[in-house]
């Protein structure tokens, strides 16, 4: 089975479905199907590791010669990692298409979505629908049943063409025995701690959390709360830090390279994670495999992944009920631990190799129809 994954995206940076991109290569690569011949289609050479034992395929971008290369490799399956709708040619190859979903923003929150999506991609990708377009994509692959189930609704696709895949989560994310040692050694922060691994996007919600973490700190005054990935240098978090007085109490790392993020996960007190939204969510599932308690929000996909292995706020927009929350398990040791064990419980069911092996099931299952 000759299957091309565009691994395009690659070329140009770290995303959210780039982690995805990545791994479930790796995980195909390492499966050791022999029916299975990855060609992985990208721009421009690429030193990342997914490109060893694969057929590496470099394809010029230009409209027309991009397709017409795609045409000549004969594949049996070609595989996006987003609706390409920039590339309408695509739709047009004799060669059966599998598409996975990241988002449903667009269809959910779309005052929260960054104007590109909202305003063209969208509409784009709507009218791809109603004129059949969508049609000739044999299968979508969502990774979660909230985004399968939004983006069906919002652009009107077939459930019977869908599927939901889970991510996975990589092994180097588990309990780190020294996690204090190296805490302190590389970033200079002392236990306790509380965790937030995020970006400054509105939905992540970090404003809700430095307003909670406020009330926290009246009580454990010896508390700090640390937060990683992305800069807030784009939005009014600075001011809200400064205005309730927690300069010296909230350490702000920025991109966190990930060989460290088990360390962080397994020496905090809790990840604190009150977002608005999340089509998987990655950091609150690393965290669980480290198994650090988890106290996160009941919105979109998060209760599905996370299931009974965290503590949910009623409210993630009250500050006062993201508070109570985290007063909760600061002070029930015992309702800690037990967080602490079912989150490594259920962190153990999401596995690269599964979402290999459920993603090869899904090529099959189309070359048979």
């Amino acid at each position: 089975m000759d299957v091309g994954i565009v691994t395009a995206p690659l070329d140009f940076g770290p995303s959210g479905p780039g982690v995805y991109l990545e791994n479930l290569c790796l995980a195909l690569r390492d499966l050791g199907n022999d029916d299975l011949d990855l060609h992985l289609i990208h721009y421009q050479k690429s030193s990342n590791e997914i490109y060893t034992d694969a057929n590496d395929v470099i394809l010029p971008r230009t409209p027309c010669r991009f397709e017409s290369a795609i045409a000549s490799l004969d594949l049996d399956v070609l595989h996006y990692n987003y609706i390409p709708y920039k590339r309408p040619l695509v739709f047009a190859l004799d060669v059966p298409l599998v598409i996975t979903i990241h988002g449903d923003l667009p269809f959910v929150l779309p005052e929260q979505t960054p104007w590109q999506r909202r305003y063209v991609g969208k509409p784009i990708q709507q009218l791809y629908s109603k004129v059949g377009l969508l049609d000739q994509i044999d299968h979508f692959l969502a990774v979660s049943d909230s985004v399968r189930e939004n983006v069906r609704r919002g652009l009107s696709l077939p459930g019977r063409k869908m599927t939901t895949v889970y991510s996975g989560v990589d092994d180097r994310f588990k309990p780190v025995d020294d996690a204090d040692e190296t805490v302190r050694a590389t970033f200079g922060i002392k236990p306790p701690y509380l965790l937030n691994v995020n970006n400054y996007m509105e939905k992540k919600n970090r404003t809700t959390l430095i307003r909670a973490f406020a009330r926290v700190r009246g009580e454990h005054p010896d508390l700090t709360l640390v937060l990683a990935g992305g800069g807030w240098e784009e939005s009014d978090l600075g001011a809200t830090i400064a205005e309730h007085g927690l300069s010296d109490a909230v350490h702000d790392l920025g991109f966190v390279q990930e060989r460290y993020l088990p360390s962080l996960y397994s020496a905090a007190r809790a990840l604190v994670n009150p977002t608005l939204h999340e089509t998987f969510g990655l950091t609150n599932v690393e965290a669980m495999a480290c198994g650090c308690p988890v106290v996160t929000s009941e919105r979109f996909a998060v209760p599905e992944i996370v299931d009974d292995a965290a503590l949910f706020i009623a409210d993630p927009l009250d500050a006062d009920a993201v508070a109570a929350t985290i007063e909760t398990l600061l002070g029930d040791e015992d309702r800690r631990d037990e967080l602490s064990r079912a989150a490594l419980s259920r962190a153990a069911t999401f596995s690269w190799e599964r979402t290999a092996t459920e993603t090869i099931r899904v090529y099959r299952q189309v070359l048979q129809d």
